[in-house]
């Protein structure tokens, strides 16, 4: 039984240390994005906006190219905060404290299999996140199919409507670290679990 499962491929875990990496990184987010949502988003920021970001992580695959990322930030900067517009933002701070915060954001694969993502990447993802030692972590979405799942165990919403940075309308959610952790097993068992059972039940039907 084992021996007919495929084979996941190797990928390398680095922080991103020099503004060339994060340059490169940047530009791989924004390609992945634009080419996702079909030119419906896209963005352009400077390096600069990340390059106070507690870690920066590149995914590389066995050949050494640069084929995915994320960035987890404790701050006192966070990102995902200066994209939302001041009121909002002064309300939702007021009764948080901003030193038990870190946030998730630019998480991005170009040519990792879906599989391979949710198996080897996502469980590295929640591991740094909770590891932080935080209460609560903020994660971004756009509206897209994977917004759902972000949505799926009911966090805080901080804020949903157009970014102070662009055009895009994007949701900025303030996740405890065990609704982090069960939004990944959620999705997990269904993508894994459920999904196929229903295809099985769709041929048989």
């Amino acid at each position: 039984m084992l021996s007919s499962m495929p084979r996941l491929p190797l990928y390398s875990f680095r922080e991103l240390c020099s503004r060339s990496e994060h340059q490169r990184f940047l530009d791989g987010f924004c390609a992945q994005l634009e080419r996702r949502s079909q030119g419906a988003f896209t963005l352009n920021p400077p390096v600069e906006r990340i390059a106070h970001c507690t870690r920066i992580v590149g995914v590389f695959d066995a050949h050494g190219e640069l084929v995915g990322g994320y960035v987890v930030n404790d701050g006192p900067t966070l990102v995902l905060l200066s994209v939302v517009p001041e009121p909002q933002r002064e309300a939702w701070s007021r009764d948080v404290d901003l030193s038990d915060v870190c946030e998730l954001n630019l998480i991005w694969r170009d040519g990792i299999g879906h599989t391979a993502f949710a198996l080897l990447v996502w469980p590295r993802i929640i591991a740094d996140c909770v590891t932080r030692g935080r209460s609560v972590i903020l994660g971004s979405g756009y509206e897209n199919k994977l917004d759902r799942w972000y949505r799926a165990l009911d966090p805080e919403l901080v804020y949903e409507g157009p970014s102070t940075t662009s055009d895009n309308v994007i949701f900025v959610y303030a996740f405890t670290r065990a609704r982090l952790v069960g939004t990944y097993c959620a999705s997990f068992i269904d993508n894994f679990v459920a999904a196929p059972w229903r295809r099985r039940k769709a041929r048989q039907s």
